[in-house]
C-alpha cells in the first residue's frame, strides 16, 4: 500500500507541476527592497502577475519569467494587497522579510564548438612550364 501511495503522490505533484507550470513545493518572501521573491517554479517559463492594490481594486502586470533558479521576482509587489504569481495566491504583508542571493543558476553542460578537421590547403599560383633547357645550371661556388 505504501508503494502505491508513494507512486500517486508523485504522479499529482508531477501533474500539478505540469498543468500549472509551478512546483508544489512554491516558496514566496518578501526583501528588503519592497520586492516579492517566489521560489520553485520552473525555470525560464513564464508567469502571469495580478492582484489588488490597497484600495482592493485589481492590478494586473506584464508576465514575469523565472529565472534560471526557478525564482520570480516581483517589484514594487510589497505594497499589494494580494498577488497572485501563475497560480500562488500570496499576501505580501504576511511574508517574511529576506535578503535575496542573486541566482547562480547551473548550466547545463554544452560541448564546447570544434574547430573544422577539415584542412584548407593554400595551393601556390601556377607558373608557366619552363623547358628544363632554358633553366640556368647553377655551379657550386668554389672555395
Amino acid at each position: 500500500m505504501s508503494i502505491k501511495f508513494s507512486i500517486s503522490t508523485v504522479a499529482i505533484a508531477a501533474l500539478l507541476t505540469l498543468t500549472h507550470g509551478m512546483a508544489a513545493h512554491a516558496e514566496a518572501y518578501k526583501t528588503s527592497k519592497g520586492q516579492v521573491v517566489v521560489t520553485g517554479l520552473t525555470a525560464k517559463q513564464k508567469y502571469p502577475i495580478k492582484g489588488t492594490n490597497a484600495k482592493n481594486k485589481p492590478v494586473t502586470r506584464k508576465d514575469i519569467a523565472a529565472n534560471g533558479c526557478g525564482e520570480a521576482l516581483v517589484d514594487g509587489a510589497g505594497k499589494y494587497k494580494t498577488l497572485m504569481v501563475g497560480t500562488e495566491t500570496i499576501d505580501p504583508a504576511t511574508l517574511a522579510i529576506r535578503e535575496h542571493a542573486k541566482c547562480k543558476s547551473k548550466k547545463t553542460a554544452v560541448a564546447p564548438k570544434k574547430k573544422s578537421t577539415t584542412a584548407t590547403t593554400t595551393m601556390p599560383a601556377t607558373t608557366p612550364s619552363i623547358a628544363p633547357s632554358v633553366v640556368p645550371s647553377v655551379a657550386p661556388v668554389p672555395k
